[in-house]
């Protein structure tokens, strides 16, 4: 018998690893950190599947690719991984707010032509209305009064809004004004009233009325919200806005 050396032995005249005939099929042969060898089940399908998926065990000796988790390090404090339903996924905000006020209880803001029809409060063309602390990044509170929805997710939203008012009708006698919200859709290009927000309630040249309206819609990117009143309900009159106050709450919805 030749003396040749194991590691000498041309690859066609090899033996199988100890244990092959008695291992199960679809098994590889591991080393463990005492130098002991075992048969355990093989990973299969390492060769195609797909980037960034891992391979999980179902407990019964197999398994399946699975997409991971990814962009953990990268994602922004408070964020959650939301799935769309496709495959994909995106780390967002659960929630996000936004709010717009303005105080004029010495000077009120006279809302022109609103004694002759709907006018919202963007149309006047303000630059004094401000955002409170806190308004998110996704949520754009533009200095006209209006909100803008700027994230990329389809949320719904609760909207919540006050208004103190007077009407310029003379006399002591107060007279209706309409308060609603406004809802311009960017993906339509049409601006509508909420249809449950409309609200009514009496005012007068000295007596001002108080609302809140309460609403919720589900907002695209672009989307836009503001308030309108409407002075030409029973005796027409300008309304005056003493003070105005609108905030909305997107939360993940479809």
């Amino acid at each position: 018998m030749a003396n040749i050396e194991h590691k000498d032995i041309l690859d066609p005249n090899l033996h199988e690893p100890k244990g092959f005939i008695a291992a199960s099929n679809n098994t590889t042969y591991v080393k463990n950190n005492v130098g002991v060898g075992y048969w355990t089940p093989a990973i299969q399908g390492v060769g195609t599947a797909a980037t960034g998926t891992a391979y999980i065990a179902d407990g019964a000796g197999q398994g399946t690719w699975t997409k991971t988790v990814t962009g953990l390090p990268t994602a922004s404090a408070k964020e959650m991984l939301v799935a769309d339903g496709a495959g994909n996924d995106t780390w967002q905000h659960p929630t996000i707010h936004g709010s717009s006020y303005n105080i004029k209880t010495t000077t009120p803001i006279s809302v022109t032509y609103s004694n002759g029809r709907w006018v919202r409060v963007d149309e006047l063309t303000r630059t004094d209305f401000s955002a409170t602390a806190g308004t998110h990044p996704e949520m754009q509170s533009n200095t006209d009064g209006s909100l803008t929805y700027i994230g990329t997710l389809t949320r719904h939203f609760h909207i919540a809004a006050t208004l103190s008012v007077g009407k310029e009708t003379g006399g002591s006698t107060s007279h209706p004004v309409a308060c609603a919200l406004y809802h311009y859709d960017a993906s339509e290009g049409t601006n509508e009233i909420i249809p449950h927000s409309e609200i009514r309630m009496s005012a007068n040249s000295s007596v001002r009325a108080s609302t809140a309206i309460h609403a919720d819609i589900m907002m695209d990117t672009g989307d836009k919200l503001v308030i309108a009143v409407n002075g030409n309900l029973g005796t027409a009159g300008e309304v005056k806005i003493y003070t105005y106050y609108l905030f909305a709450m997107g939360m993940v919805g479809s």
